[in-house]
């Protein structure tokens, strides 16, 4: 099956959409006591992004072998992850690290788009927000 996975966040809290032929499954959570008015938003796209991601497998709405496309609307993300540039901080290393990691785990054929970030249905906190 085909997902695109969407996500977005800010220092209050994280949203992510998975989209799938099936429909829009969308999440939003505040951040746990350790992240908590205490990430950027860039570490909190970074955190929104993994835990998207492994919402969506535990959840069984991504499978082993499926095809996702991770839509980016940061330039700066979409630099690192998809062209292998130089992550903007520790937590981006550490969570894309982990986001590599289930890929591998589950087999699934990623790949990246760069996104305006009006288009993103994850949005939250910032203007144009859903």
């Amino acid at each position: 099956m085909r997902h695109t996975l969407y996500s977005d966040g800010n220092r209050e809290g994280i949203a992510w959409v998975i989209r799938s032929e099936s429909g829009d499954s969308r999440q939003e959570r505040a951040h746990p006591g350790a992240f908590a008015g205490k990430v950027g938003p860039v570490g909190a796209r970074y955190i929104a992004l993994h835990t998207g991601l492994f919402w969506g497998i535990g959840t069984f709405r991504i499978k082993r072998g499926d095809t996702l496309e991770i839509a980016l609307d940061d330039g700066v993300m979409y630099g690192h992850l998809a062209l292998g540039g130089e992550p903007p901080c520790g937590l981006a290393r550490a969570r894309a690290a982990f986001v590599g990691q289930l890929v591998a785990q589950r087999g699934l054929d990623v790949g990246y788009s760069l996104n305006s970030p009006q288009d993103n249905p994850a949005r939250i906190g910032r203007p144009g927000a859903s």
